[in-house]
This record gives structure tokens, sequence and C-alpha cells, in this order.
């Protein structure tokens, strides 16, 4: 019994399929053309929707993916920006303790308590025998105080301005200081005046031809009350020859202690209470 209804159901919906191709087939191209249409509109609105969602859920992930990156990104960024910023901290502090050391040397030295030095950077933008340097009236500097490098004399202020001032080098034809040359047998001082002559060079005038002078002997700045409380060195007699223009002077030529081309750090020395 139940086989029988089995093949006859069969049978039915053979036939079903079977006389529904043939409508199908009868109906004209234009009304399956429409049924088609309809099919599609009732169910394209379920299938966007559901493509919609399915890109709606990728999106979060992809910006938050990309938010991550960006924030690691930036934050390397940063981190490399502090340790760079502490690395010139370092070179500053650097800087500042050979400064310090280099200083604290003059000022441990007895009499040189009431004695300032004023450090600066120097620069060689005008001529071979000038300097501009980073401190200015703000920071004490005047016209005519000494000016020092590698331990030696290099020069006067010629001019000052609120924040930099300008250095007229021993061989600066502008440049005369008051001094004396040293024997370095004898205890004997031969006065004279340390004058500049123009592309670094410098002699040191005024020595009458009776004086004993050699190469090699010690030319001091002398002490000046309000300028210079000690002596101080400039550099060495280089040469020592008759003057052609006066027999009764001598021509003696000077190098300088400090290298002055190679000048990049200096100190102003400012007599009176310690800056």
């Amino acid at each position: 019994m139940t086989n029988r209804s089995y093949n006859r159901s069969k049978r039915m919906l053979f036939t079903g399929l079977l006389l529904g191709s043939v409508i199908l087939l009868l109906i004209p191209h234009g009304v399956t053309g429409k049924l088609q249409s309809i099919v599609t509109g009732v169910f394209s609105l379920p299938l966007r929707m559901g493509r919609i969602a399915s890109l709606a859920a990728r999106v979060p992930l992809t910006r938050a993916s990309a938010s991550a990156s960006e924030f690691h990104r930036l934050q390397l960024d940063k981190q490399q920006e502090q340790a760079n910023h502490i690395a010139n901290l370092e070179a500053r502090l650097s800087e500042q303790e050979a400064e310090i050391e280099r200083l604290s040397r003059f000022r441990s030295t007895p009499n040189w308590e009431r004695t300032g030095f004023i450090p600066a950077d120097a620069t060689h933008n005008l001529s071979a025998d000038r300097l501009v340097i980073n401190r200015g009236l703000k920071d004490g500097v005047r016209v005519g105080q000494y000016v020092i490098a590698s331990n030696a004399i290099i020069g006067l202020i010629c001019e000052s301005e609120a924040g930099n001032s300008r250095l007229a080098l021993v061989s600066d034809p502008k440049c005369r200081i008051p001094a004396y040359i040293q024997s370095d047998q004898t205890s004997d001082q031969t006065l004279g005046m340390v004058t500049g002559m123009g592309q670094g060079k410098v002699k040191i005038t005024n020595v009458k031809s009776n004086q004993t002078v050699k190469a090699g002997d010690k030319v001091y700045a002398k002490a000046w009350p309000g300028r210079l409380e000690h002596p101080f060195l400039i550099g060495e007699v280089q040469e020592v020859k008759d003057d052609r223009t006066d027999p009764l002077l001598l021509d003696i030529s000077v190098r300088p202690a400090a290298k002055l081309l190679e000048v990049l750090k200096v100190s102003v020395i400012h007599c009176g209470q310690p800056i």
C-alpha cells in the first residue's frame, strides 16, 4: 500500500513538472521577462542587505588594525625623538663640564678670585684678524676686555652689542697690548707693545736695540688694573732683527701661543666680582 502511494506521488510530481515546463514554453517571452524582474526585485533586497552586513562586519576590524599600526609607529617616533633629545643634553652637559673644569683652573690660582671669565663661542666670518663671539653687553662684555683661548691672550674686545661682540685678535692692526718679554735665562723683563700687523702677523714694538732678546723668549701681557689683574701669556719671540726704519729699535716677530685661525671657544676676562 505504501509503495503504491509512493509511486503515485512520483508520477504526479513528474506530471506536474512536465506540465509546468510546457506552460513556460507556451508563455510569451515578454511575460517571462516580467516574471524574472519580479523575482529579482523580491530577492535582491535581502541579498544586498546581507552583503552590506558582511562588509560592515569587516570594516571595524580593518580600521582597528590600521589604528594599532599607526599608534605603534607614532610611539616609535616619539621614543626616537626623546632619545635624540637626551643625546643632545648629554653633549651639552659634557661641553659645560669641560668649560667649568677649564675655568676652575684660573679661579683656583691665588689672586684670581676677583676675576670672572665669560665663556663664548667664536666664528671667523669677518677676516683673518677678527672674530665674532656670541656674548655681548647683556652678558657683561665690554670694549677693551682681554680675551683668552688655549690659556693665552688672543686679543681685545673692540665692539660690543647686546647679544654679540667683535674681537680684534693680536694680529689685528688695531690691537695694541702693553707687554714685556721675559728672558728664559735671566729675570730681566723687556718692555714693549704687542702690535698686530695684519694677515695673522704679530710683532712687539718699541724695544730698544740695546736690549737682549732672542727667539724663544716668552711674551706676556702686562697687568693692567681694571682689565688684567696679573700678567698673562701671549706667545713667544719668533725672530729678532734690526729695524730697517729705525736703527735704535729691534724688529721682533711674535708667534702667538694660541692657534688664532683655529679658535672656536674663548673666554672674556671680566675684572671685578667673578661672573
